[in-house]
């Protein structure tokens, strides 16, 4: 599953990734042995406890408040929380990010990201944000969907100039689910229907600019060196070089 940060010791994902039933009611009490975060530019990150939204049940269709809190035993550094958005009208261009698998023969792991437009959802969950991904697709990475994998990551929209998280995977709906391919309709649970539980949950753990220290990673005191490309079926394997500095 992914995770987003969104204090600097509080971590959003969805409740399916931590649950052993499909419900707040039948998740047990899930536990944080041998669960961990790993951050690509800060390692890993043990949990201290994780919270599961009360009303969480997918039998009554996905994106039902299927959010989770992880709270991290200790604070990150270096990194920015994401900041919480508001709800998204139909037609709005968002952003989906996730470690996921990236089509029937690639691995999970490698971080992806693309772009949907919000759509209806075909059933009407109030707590849900839907897309369609259908042929004919657009150029690679704007016109994307969820894989397994992504299921937790964060759905980001553009409000008030700035990037902010509206929703956390929830899952796909459609033949072309299992295997990433075309159709699926695209399931997120919003971010905004819940924003009081998550506000209560984190306990002031919001809206900081700055974890710790070190400055953020990707900042210009700590940019990050990498490149970037597509990967495919046919094309599942990238040589990247990195030229480290002398000293």
């Amino acid at each position: 599953c992914t995770a987003t940060l969104i204090g600097c010791q509080t971590m959003l994902t969805a409740a399916h990734c931590v649950c052993a039933g499909p419900s707040a009611a039948t998740c047990g009490t899930p536990t944080t042995t041998n669960k961990f975060v790993f951050f690509q530019h800060n390692g890993a990150y043990n949990l201290s406890s994780i919270a599961v939204h009360p009303g969480y049940d997918s039998n009554a269709g996905l994106g039902n408040h299927d959010l989770a809190i992880l709270r991290l035993a200790a604070p990150v550094a270096g990194i920015k929380p994401a900041t919480l958005g508001a709800s998204v009208a139909l037609g709005t261009t968002v952003q989906m990010v996730g470690f996921g698998t990236a089509g029937p023969s690639l691995s999970s792991g490698t971080k992806g990201q693309g772009s949907s437009v919000t759509g209806q959802c075909d059933h009407a969950i109030g707590t849900a944000i839907c897309y369609n991904f259908e042929a004919p697709l657009g150029p690679p990475g704007t016109d994307s969907t969820a894989c397994p994998g992504d299921s937790g990551g964060p759905m980001y929209a553009v409000q008030g100039g700035i990037s902010r998280l509206v929703g956390a995977t929830s899952g796909g709906q459609g033949p072309g689910f299992a295997d990433c391919t075309a159709p699926v309709q695209g399931v997120y649970s919003a971010v905004a229907p819940d924003l009081s539980w998550i506000t209560s949950v984190a306990a002031g753990d919001l809206g900081q600019g700055h974890c710790g220290t070190l400055e953020n990673a990707g900042s210009s005191g700590s940019p990050i060196a990498g490149t970037s490309g597509i990967l495919a079926p046919g094309a599942d394997t990238m040589l990247l070089p990195v030229n480290v500095p002398a000293g």
